[in-house]
């Protein structure tokens, strides 16, 4: 008996060394079962569950040999957030609205070289700047790692409208009645 874990999904391919047999069965300890010689399987769990997988295998005069495996699918965080507020015009502070379950680490990336590593607060804001002429679609990616040593990652997008600059000139000259003439330099 072995035992073997990884993180949900957890996928395994399993190797049949049995010898004189046959015909077989699996059991994979989830109330699934395969006569496959040598099958695949994966195991879906939210929370870290223990299984044991049986082989059964039995020759052509109804002889048979039961070997079991004992296997673990560990919990995975769920990687989730919300945006509330893009796209915007720069600089513009994005709502963002952290919806990770099952996280002790997390690690975020923003898009404009700039990350965080603190698990709270549940909600902040991440202003982004645009001092180009068109707008920038930034990747937001979140990863989330558990004491598993699992992860899960997630990306959505942020997009910033081009800063605008208003700007403009007075010139004033001469005496009443008073001519003002104004230069607009907005960009």
């Amino acid at each position: 008996t072995m035992t073997s874990k990884g993180c949900s999904p957890l996928n395994i391919t399993l190797t049949n060394l049995s010898s004189g047999a046959t015909s077989y069965l699996w059991d994979f300890g989830d109330g699934k079962k395969s006569n496959d010689f040598s099958p695949q399987y994966t195991y879906f769990s939210d929370e870290t569950q223990n299984y044991t997988i049986s082989l059964t295998a039995t020759s052509q005069y109804g002889c048979s040999d039961t070997k079991d495996s004992s296997i673990s699918s560990l919990s995975k965080p769920i990687a989730s957030f919300s945006i509330l507020n893009s796209p915007g015009c720069s600089p513009y502070p994005i709502s963002i609205v952290n919806n990770t379950t099952n996280a002790d680490t997390l690690f975020w990336d923003f898009g404009d070289e700039s990350t965080r590593t603190d698990l709270t607060p549940q909600n902040f804001t991440h202003t982004f700047y645009n001092n180009d002429t068109v707008h920038n679609q930034y990747n937001i990616m979140l990863v989330a790692k558990n004491k598993n040593g699992c992860n899960d990652t997630v990306v959505q997008n942020a997009l910033i409208y081009p800063r605008i600059t208003s700007y403009f000139d007075v010139n004033i000259s001469g005496c009443s009645p008073l001519k003002i003439v104004t230069d607009n330099r907005s960009l």
